[in-house]
């Protein structure tokens, strides 16, 4: 059975601004692939014929909003022109993908989205993924911070939509910074510990001085 969130459930947990665009729903996605363990994500990779939306070393996503038959075929032509031309330091052989939601406005319209979606997997390489019908992309059902930063905390669109990102060189930095937390208070406690031994030590001097 094929568990369904609807838009509206995913885009209040997803946190999603209430008039969100692609690009919100294309930060969320890589936000997810990241917390799924890809350390390198860039986002709007200039490539031959215009950008892709999400590029891992091994998958290229194209982000849609709502996965409509028009919306898939267009998504295709843009994939596969992509994934001809995406420069050599992205990596190659790229898994390709089109992800966005399932369109509900009608039956007809989910009906000839889901049916889209089945010829162009059957045709090709391609996978075409309904976020809100994939548990793999649905929201973390917890407000609790992951262990790594959040892709959103860097506000990467207010730097630059195009900015060459790289998960990869945060780590180091944040492995340092661990690193240091834990000696310092490594060092701490052993001061603590000194000190109050130096003071049961004090206590007992003292006390034999007065007998």
């Amino acid at each position: 059975m094929i568990f369904v969130l609807s838009i509206s459930e995913f885009v209040n947990q997803a946190n999603l601004p209430t008039h969100w665009k692609e690009a919100d729903l294309q930060d969320y996605i890589a936000q997810n692939l990241y917390d799924k363990g890809s350390k390198n994500i860039w986002l709007e990779v200039e490539c031959a014929g215009g950008r892709a939306d999400i590029i891992t070393p091994k998958e290229i996503y194209e982000v849609k909003r709502f996965l409509t038959r028009s919306n898939i075929y267009q998504a295709k032509g843009q994939i596969e022109c992509y994934r001809q031309n995406v420069p050599a330091k992205f990596g190659n052989k790229h898994k390709c993908y089109i992800i966005g939601f399932k369109p509900n406005r009608t039956t007809e319209e989910a009906r000839q989205a889901e049916t889209t979606a089945w010829y162009v997997e059957k045709s090709s390489d391609i996978k075409v993924i309904f976020i809100n019908c994939d548990r793999n992309f649905f929201p973390f059902q917890s407000d609790s911070q992951g262990l790594f930063p959040s892709l959103l905390d860097f506000k990467l669109r207010d730097l630059s939509r195009f900015f060459d990102f790289r998960l990869s060189n945060i780590l180091p930095n944040f492995k340092f910074g661990l690193i240091l937390t834990l000696t310092l208070l490594v060092i701490a406690s052993g001061t603590i510990s000194y000190f109050s031994a130096s003071s049961k030590l004090c206590g007992r001097q003292e006390a034999g001085v007065r007998r």
